[in-house]
């Protein structure tokens, strides 16, 4: 289970490093999902779990997700499973902002410098939106390993399972054996 900021069941020194992990899941989930026409809004939901390695030690993540996709703006909430909030990313044409309850936000210009301030890495975010449709961004190079992954911008994407529209249901994200995020799509309504 992740330990947030807002749990106050674990000690403080472990809240830091597991709270750039929340950073950066949240930033990679919103950075490509901007591009909705003016009468569109979509949801996507489901559950998450991260894991970095880092020199020192291996960082685990869990929960859930809501992401709310319009046009101007996007809001992703993140969720401990038995859906109290953990924190809130907002991004706007404007910039990005992470809210964790009573803690001071964290501000950026984009998501993905959001992504680089906070944790010191950043996803191609131009890309993501493909990728979470379970395919390669066309506009850039990218190598298929199979009909459902492809390695493209030094990331490996795989479609774990579909659902029956074709779309997925579980999409994993992987940068070598440094980060590792995995999402498990809810059905759409």
């Amino acid at each position: 289970m992740m330990s947030f900021a807002l749990c106050p069941v674990l000690p403080q020194q472990s809240f830091s490093s597991r709270r750039r992990l929340l950073c950066a899941f949240s930033a990679v989930l919103l950075a490509g999902c901007t591009s909705l026409s003016p009468q569109q809004s979509k949801i996507v939901s489901g559950r998450f779990s991260a894991r970095l390695k880092n020199a020192e030690k291996i960082e685990t993540a869990s929960g859930r997700f809501r992401l709310t996709m319009s046009q101007g703006q996007d809001e992703l909430e993140l969720l401990t499973p038995l859906y109290g909030i953990l924190g809130r990313v907002v991004v706007t044409k404007t910039g990005a902002i992470l809210e964790r309850g009573s803690q001071k936000p964290l501000q950026a210009a984009s998501a993905e410098e959001l992504m680089q301030e906070s944790f010191g890495f950043s996803l191609p975010v131009r890309m993501l939106k493909s990728w979470l449709e379970g395919k390669a961004d066309d506009a850039y190079a990218s190598r298929a390993a199979s009909q459902d992954a492809f390695s493209q911008a030094g990331w490996t994407v795989e479609v774990k399972r579909r659902r029956a529209d074709g779309m997925p249901a579980v999409l994993a994200l992987s940068q070598g054996e440094r980060l590792t995020l995995t999402l498990a799509m809810d059905d759409p309504d």
